[in-house]
């Protein structure tokens, strides 16, 4: 379970594209027998080229880690133009959180 909050804010239009901050913070992941407690995770955080990651952190007698960093990934978003419902819509993106041990 993760635990964690998404923030955008626009910077700015930038030709047909904004620029959006998405941020991830606090973070605390409990992961109960998954691994093996005092395991060393971080977690990653990939949209295209772009990554950012915690530092290492133990997993606790619990099964829980921790951290205080705050992972920020920076995207342009482009409107989807035309008409109908989807136009001035934003298109989709995808990003991926993985765990790393």
């Amino acid at each position: 379970f993760l635990e964690g909050g998404a923030m955008f804010s626009l910077k700015g239009p930038k030709g047909q594209g904004f620029k959006y901050k998405f941020t991830l913070s606090p973070l605390s992941l409990r992961l109960d027998d998954l691994f093996p407690a005092g395991e060393e995770v971080s977690l990653v955080w990939n949209r295209g080229a772009k990554m950012a990651a915690t530092a290492p952190v133990h997993l606790s007698q619990q099964g829980q880690a921790r951290w205080s960093e705050t992972l920020v990934v920076i995207s342009t978003l482009y409107r989807i133009g035309g008409k109908g419902p989807a136009a001035g819509a934003f298109n989709k993106k995808t990003a991926k959180v993985a765990l790393t041990a």
